[in-house]
Parts: C-alpha cells; structure tokens; sequence
C-alpha cells in the first residue's frame, strides 16, 4: 500500500513495531492489476477461517 501521506506512513510503521509486523508495500500503476493478489489474500484468508474457498463474489463497476 502506498501510504502518500507521511503522517499517516509513520503511524503504521510505529504500529507495526509494536505488534512485531512486517510492513510490505504493494505498488501498482492501475486498480485492475491489483485484482488477481486480492482474489489469492480472499482464498487463503478464507481457508485459514473453514470457510469454503472455491467461491469469490466479485463486484463489477459495469454491472453496478
């Protein structure tokens, strides 16, 4: 996630020091190519909870 702004950047950085986090950034140039990532986190957070992975609603700006 790119954090633009700075105090913003240095309240997630503390948090995570605290918690023992590890804080990834994930950059992208348009929304759609972060799609396929977010489908993966959805199954695997899914999987983690016993909820049935083999499904993903997803919502389309063309159809709303």
């Amino acid at each position: 996630m790119a954090l633009r702004e700075p105090g913003l950047r240095e309240d997630v950085a503390r948090l995570a020091h605290k918690r023992g986090w590890r804080i990834r950034r994930v950059l992208f140039e348009e929304p759609e190519r972060l799609s396929l990532l977010v489908a993966d986190l959805y199954r695997w957070w899914y999987r983690e909870r016993g909820l049935p992975a083999d499904r993903l609603l997803v919502g389309s700006i063309i159809l709303i």
